[in-house]
């Protein structure tokens, strides 16, 4: 259901386009005019419409970055309901009418998770695109991961390596995980450690305090307003640093990185810590490499490990540690390895 201030939003932006369409010569508002700030009540901003409306005055939507960052407020809120959510995303509507690009991108986040809308993958793969190619890095990212993964479209790696270089070219910090992967694997590149290395440390510089504690002008020109945490690429850095690929060894910064991937709820793709990090640790626990013998420890990281359907943490516990697989485990790496 949209609301009143919405709907009213909605017809003086299809009054524009009437008017445009008959070529008619008007004055022009900007939209901070249209939308006042917080402080204004929506009586006030409904009574603006109607004067708009009445008298034929077309609306420039070139100041809309308080209204789209009103809908990702409304949107991605855990505090709104399914009213407030519709709101945000017929805002972000409004702010795309008006050509800012930003809208592009959130809306396909909306179409690709289902949020305030049915989920709709190739439609938002479409809003992707359109963000992509007016230079919406985060849209570019997001592209390459489903060109890379075969996500809702046909998978295309070298189209995948253009994405992410194309976005970290844009200071990106998101594609640079991407970029590591490619150059980790020689994936629409020449394979390169050194440089898989140096992609996966600038992809975990934003979690280091170094730069969070930076003004955005100090960050070196990095882009991390969308950014979260990558436990790929902190897995990816410690395995780096343990076994000396493309960098010099040093064992303790790869458990310190390994433990840091462990984590839960740093990362929306691995919510419960990155599975492969779980199952190093584990064996490190085990074996006794680089660390002391820790058998309790090595127990902890296989089950989390297993909890994610892994067969080598399922293997472990039941082998070693007399521990009978949970039903769901091997459910779990039936669905994502195919069996057990």
């Amino acid at each position: 259901m949209k609301t009143k201030r919405t709907q009213k939003i909605e017809g003086a932006l299809k009054k524009l386009r009437e008017i445009h369409a008959q070529n008619s010569s008007v004055a022009y508002m900007e939209l901070s005019a249209l939308l006042p700030p917080a402080q204004y009540s929506d009586e006030q901003i409904i009574k603006v419409l109607d004067t708009i409306e009445e008298e034929g005055i077309p609306i420039v939507v070139d100041d809309v970055d308080n209204l789209c960052e009103r809908a990702e407020e409304l949107l991605f809120s855990p505090d709104s309901d399914q009213y407030q959510k519709r709101e945000g995303f017929d805002l972000l509507k409004l702010s795309s009418e008006g050509g800012y690009i930003p809208a592009f991108y959130f809306i396909g986040l909306c179409f690709w998770g289902g949020v305030a809308v049915e989920m709709n993958r190739k439609e938002a793969l479409r809003w992707f695109n359109k963000a992509a190619k007016k230079g919406q890095s985060d849209a570019m990212v997001r592209l390459g991961e489903c060109y890379y993964l075969g996500l809702s479209t046909r998978k295309n790696k070298n189209k995948a390596f253009e994405l992410f270089d194309k976005a970290a070219r844009l200071k990106n910090l998101n594609a640079f995980k991407g970029l590591g992967w490619c150059y980790e694997n020689g994936i629409g590149c020449p394979e390169d450690p050194s440089k898989a290395v140096k992609c996966f440390k600038i992809a975990t510089q934003a979690y280091r305090r170094d730069v969070l504690n930076l003004t955005p002008s100090e960050k070196n020109g990095y882009r991390v307003e969308h950014y979260s945490r990558c436990l790929l690429a902190e897995y990816r850095l410690g395995e780096a640093y343990i076994n000396g690929n493309g960098i010099k060894k040093n064992r303790s910064l790869g458990m310190k990185w390994l433990k840091c991937a462990s984590e839960t709820d740093k990362d929306p793709l691995y919510p419960k810590g990155h599975v492969m990090a779980l199952y190093s640790l584990g064996n490190m626990y085990f074996y006794g490499s680089f660390v002391e013998k820790n058998m309790a420890l090595a127990k902890h990281y296989y089950v989390r490990a297993a909890e994610q359907g892994y067969p080598g943490g399922i293997y472990m516990l039941e082998e070693f540690f007399n521990t009978k697989p949970k039903k769901k485990w091997i459910e779990l790496c039936e669905d994502i390895y195919g069996s057990y």
